[in-house]
């Protein structure tokens, strides 16, 4: 009777609900074995250098990063840095890891803490679908033009004007695309318009795969004059039908060919005399004839080239001439040398700036030998930005001398009064004047990011939609004020959503990245983060345990390095690292629960949360001497209102506050 052998057993195996170390090395750990149970609020705590992001970061983190990119496939795998294996025997039951420390999640000037946190993605669609469309010159709510009004307005050219209607097919969309090619072919057009240049479409050159381009299939041409009417209409109709409610006319007046010298109509741009006019049976201004295209979630979008602005490229500022720096001192006056570049300038240089400035002045009337501070507001503005008259402003006239001059000790003369300043053509908006012009309850969308955290809360808990809009709009706040209320939760409500990222500290930091976590709805994954109560006031810690035990109940396991008690104390599982640090530290002291730490005696973290170990303030403190100071006047960085503060020099000074009051900035 033959029998059958029996398996043997796994070599190890982790207990259902742990992650299982055994044999850690990583850095200064000497040969750790720990188990850390999953679904749980863990706490790693421990002198610093004892050895606990070594665990936690440099030991898990990297294992789990490395498993990820493991399991990829090798083509995927080329484009990731090769990760070597932590110095460990094993390690059970790890689930996904994401790491949510205090290092700046990007150096992008275009990030803020609405396009971190997803809220600008979801705001932007909201927009494009339920904000009411205004004119961007005269502010008129815009309405649809029908196909006849589209018609008359082309009519309406100077007669002997060369048009060409145009039916847009690709909008600044990457890729070769063959198929609209090959539609258009298809469809029986001749000519097509790609990228600006007109080909015959049989000729038309591959497009290039990792490029943006338009493509505009050139539905017919034409000069304008009598009789055109009913071959007009049938060309708008085939370019709205085929541009799918848009069209372009791209047209040259006689006047302005004459003055290009003639122009082919294969390079019809702007150069060569040619005006461009988009028309919509969607959006159209009454009053200023102006037509706008369809819009879409990408024109609210300043990494858009669709939608940033086209002075600053979505950066709301730009290098050029600071203001405050050219004109530094308004007490005097131009002929006193307010002009700061203009001082000391020769006889040459003064005649020439004198007769720049004579027509200004005469329109303005205003008196060149009194002070500025005495001029009219609206007079300093224009004698800054100009008056679109012919006086294009000082900080225009002084970069046409920054531009022109060959000379370097004038080119490094004036650099003295430049710098990064606010982009005068969104007024820090980002956006085009279209995304700037629509309006959701009367705010438009810079304005709406402009508000703090809570207000936001405020705002679209108020927002109402009209019955055709609600199905769209509902949704969509929900999904907002789902992530404003998580950045509440976290303590960061202070914050506006337009605040640059990288202008955050590393704790407000990390605390945006985690209301991110919580508001991913991700479940089953390990999150490790680094101190998240650093830099909170006491007042705020409560709301950050909620958050981070939201975050463990939604089926997650939560691994917290950390130092403060309150943290500790709310966690289900502590793990006490030491005794010592360096080569003195890298051993697992005690672990358990919070109150069996604080019993055990070799946990010198739970002697202190037992009171058994405490801090003794000093009996006597070193005298501070007034006379010597660190004086600041006016501080107005990020939310600072014009602070004035003393720093007394050669002692240990604390700032405190409460949780974004301005200790940072």
């Amino acid at each position: 009777m033959s029998t059958v052998a029996e398996e043997p057993a796994p070599a190890s195996f982790a207990p259902p609900g742990a992650i299982r170390i055994r044999g850690a090395r990583t850095h200064n750990l000497k040969n750790v074995d720990v188990d850390i149970p999953q679904h749980a609020l863990v706490a790693i705590t421990g002198l610093s250098g004892s050895g606990k992001s070594s665990l936690a970061f440099d030991t898990l983190l990297a294992e789990g990063q490395r498993q990820y990119v493991e399991s990829l496939s090798v083509y995927a795998r080329q484009f990731f840095q090769q990760m070597q294996r932590p110095d460990v025997d094993v390690i059970e039951g790890l689930q996904p890891t994401i790491a949510i420390d205090q290092h700046a999640a990007s150096t992008n000037p275009r990030s803020t803490v609405a396009t971190v946190t997803e809220i600008y993605d979801f705001l932007r669609v909201l927009m494009a679908r339920t904000a009411e469309v205004a004119c961007p010159e005269c502010g008129t709510a815009i309405a649809q033009q029908t196909p006849a009004e589209i018609q008359q307005a082309i009519l309406a050219l100077p007669e002997s004007t060369k048009v060409m209607v145009l039916a847009p097919m690709v909008r600044g969309h990457k890729g070769k695309h063959a198929e609209v090619m090959e539609r258009i072919r298809k469809e029986g057009f001749v000519r097509v318009r790609i990228d600006g240049v007109t080909f015959e479409v049989e000729d038309a050159p591959e497009l290039a795969a990792a490029k943006r381009h338009d493509i505009e299939a050139v539905v017919d041409r034409v000069v304008i004059r009598d009789g055109l009417e009913s071959r007009l209409a049938e060309s708008v109709r085939l370019a709205l039908k085929h541009g799918e409610g848009a069209l372009r006319v791209v047209y040259l007046t006689p006047a302005a060919k004459e003055a290009a010298g003639g122009a082919d109509t294969r390079e019809a741009t702007a150069e060569h005399g040619w005006v461009e006019r988009v028309f919509s049976t969607q959006y159209a201004c009454p009053d200023c004839k102006l037509s706008l295209a369809e819009v879409e979630p990408r024109i609210f979008s300043f990494n858009s080239p669709y939608g940033a602005c086209p002075e600053c490229e979505g950066l709301a500022a730009r290098e050029g001439f600071d203001p405050q720096l050219v004109v530094p001192d308004l007490s005097l006056s131009l002929v006193g040398g307010a002009v700061a570049p203009w001082r000391n300038g020769t006889a040459a240089a003064r005649a020439k700036h004198n007769k720049a400035l004579a027509p200004f002045l005469a329109r303005t009337k205003v008196d060149p030998e009194a002070s500025l501070d005495s001029w009219p507001e609206s007079a300093r503005t224009k004698l800054l930005y100009g008056d679109n008259g012919k006086w294009p402003g000082l900080l225009a006239h002084l970069e046409m001398d920054y531009a022109a001059t060959k000379r370097e000790s004038v080119q490094q003369k004036l650099a003295e009064f430049r710098g990064v300043i606010r982009c005068e053509a969104c007024g820090g908006s980002r956006l085009r004047p279209e995304a700037r012009s629509c309006r959701l309850a009367g705010k438009a969308i810079h304005e709406i990011v402009a508000l703090t955290v809570d207000e936001a809360v405020e705002y679209f808990e108020a927002l109402e939609f009209d019955p055709s809009l609600a199905l769209v709009g509902e949704p969509l706040t929900a999904e907002i004020l789902k992530r404003l209320r998580f950045l509440h939760q976290v303590g960061v409500e202070y914050l506006t959503l337009d605040r640059p990222a990288d202008s955050l500290s590393g704790g407000e930091m990390q605390r945006v990245r985690l209301a991110t976590g919580i508001g991913s709805g991700l479940v089953g994954v390990l999150y490790i983060l680094d101190e998240p109560s650093i830099g909170l006031h006491p007042r705020d810690n409560a709301r950050l345990i909620a958050a981070l035990r939201n975050l463990q109940q939604q089926g997650n396991t939560v691994l917290v390095v950390e130092h403060d008690e309150a943290l500790i104390e709310a966690a289900d599982w502590v793990i006490d690292m030491g005794p010592g640090a360096g080569h003195r530290g890298g051993e697992v002291v005690a672990e358990g629960t919070p109150a069996e730490l604080a019993d055990d005696p070799q946990s010198l973290t739970g002697g202190y949360m037992s009171g058994r170990l405490r801090i003794e303030p000093p009996a006597e403190r070193r005298r501070v001497a007034k006379t010597r100071m660190l004086e600041i006047e006016g501080a107005t960085h990020n939310n600072l209102r014009s602070v004035n503060a003393a720093i007394p020099l050669g002692c240990f000074t604390c700032v405190t506050g409460v949780s974004g009051s301005g200790k940072s900035s």
